[in-house]
């Protein structure tokens, strides 16, 4: 049976410095800030591998985000040619970084400049082609803060997934319901023909990060309601080590469903595996996988409020994927939680809402209980959290959203 029509009241349009429209230039974006409250407090201060926020009991901003767009530059029958280009600077700047782009002016250990978006959007007919650096459409949580539900970066995003691509994407919108895509990237979070000795490698070979990105999405599935998405990523990628390259596979499927007009569940599943990634006693190399599962509930009460739940498992199952909450190679620089591997499972809990008083303000408060199960290997050892003393975590996050 279909949900009748919504009986929450309508509410004003957000105000923006220069709106979004289908032709000429727009400028957007938000303030985001706040901080995590630990009950553990520990002496490094550091969330475990917990990101964003990474840093417990201090305020911290975490992005100030600016989005530039014009969606038709120049155009004729059927077809356009935009341009949009995204910056923001702020402590979640240093996980989302590319190595070979960001990494050329990052310097800042706590806080850097990130620009996950610079491309060129051309539009011909029912295909639609990115030109340039853009965020990974992989996954249901993806880059910008304001764009997610809650302010905490999932495991199997921050340790699972990539942030960006530099290269060509093109979709195709086959009918009103199935859309495919696919193009040629330069790998994970990584601009063309990067210097990684200055990106925090011991090497100076050349980027081999060359792969592929496949795509397909199916509205209407099971509902009138739902939608089902694919992304497969293939690419040379760096091992344990960081001093050789070999094939890296990730798949993401995403099932969401609007379940009434004000409650939406999502359902999210990442796999993936890479080879000769784990070096052994005997001088070989294993394969290395990871693996997880996500779901989000939320619930509008009225206009202002609204409640949402997340449950998340991933597992890393060589100890290859969660090595502290290392920032990437884009913020060669940067510090953060340095601990691990961790070899097994974390599990999280989150229980939160959102009170937004005004269109343009969002206050977003949450607690988090993370578990980890399974073992440290390497020789950094400890425990995920606590100083390194303990397997579960409690945190009570708040963050303000400020749009403009």
């Amino acid at each position: 049976m279909e949900p009748g029509p919504s009986k929450l009241p309508a509410r004003p349009a957000r105000w923006h410095l220069l709106p979004k429209r289908d032709a000429g230039w727009s400028l957007t974006g938000w303030l985001s800030f706040g901080g995590a409250y630990n009950t553990a407090s520990p002496d490094d201060r550091y969330n475990g591998p917990v990101t964003f926020p990474d840093r417990s009991n201090q305020f911290t901003l975490y992005e100030a985000h600016t989005s530039v767009e014009n969606k038709r530059i120049i155009g004729g029958d059927g077809w356009s040619l935009g341009a949009r280009v995204d910056l923001f600077y702020g402590s979640n700047a240093r996980f989302l970084t590319a190595a070979g782009l960001e990494s050329t002016w990052n310097g800042h250990g706590a806080y850097g400049l990130a620009m996950p978006f610079a491309n060129l959007e051309l539009k011909t007919g029912d295909v639609t082609t990115l030109l340039g650096h853009f965020v990974s459409p992989v996954g249901y949580f993806i880059v910008g803060s304001a764009n997610n539900y809650f302010n905490v970066l999932p495991y199997t995003f921050e340790y699972g997934e990539p942030f960006t691509h530099t290269g060509f994407w093109s979709s195709w919108q086959a009918s009103d319901e199935v859309a495919i895509g696919g193009g040629v990237i330069g790998g994970w979070d990584s601009f063309a023909d990067w210097d990684s000795a200055n990106a925090g490698l011991v090497d100076n070979a050349w980027n081999r990060h060359a792969g592929a990105l496949l795509t397909a999405s199916k509205t209407n599935l099971v509902t009138k309601r739902d939608a089902f998405s694919y992304v497969g990523v293939w690419s040379q990628e760096p091992d344990l080590t960081a001093l050789g390259r070999s094939s890296r596979y990730l798949q993401t499927l995403v099932y969401n469903v609007q379940l009434t007009d004000e409650v939406n569940w999502v359902a999210q599943s990442d796999f993936g595996w890479q080879a000769d990634a784990v070096p052994v006693a005997s001088g070989r190399a294993n394969d290395a996988e990871w693996f997880g599962i996500n779901q989000y509930l939320t619930w509008q009460l009225d206009p202002e409020w609204s409640v949402g739940m997340n449950l998340e498992w991933f597992r890393d199952n060589d100890g290859f994927r969660v090595v502290g909450a290392e920032p990437s190679f884009g913020s060669p620089r940067a510090t953060s939680f340095g601990r691990g591997p961790f070899q097994g499972d974390f599990y999280r809990a989150i229980l939160g809402g959102q009170w937004s008083p005004h269109p343009n303000l969002v206050v977003r408060p949450a607690l988090v209980f993370d578990v980890f199960a399974g073992r440290v290997t390497g020789a950094a050892q400890g425990l995920p959290f606590d100083d390194g003393t303990a397997r579960t975590q409690l945190l009570a996050i708040v963050d303000v959203l400020v749009f403009f």
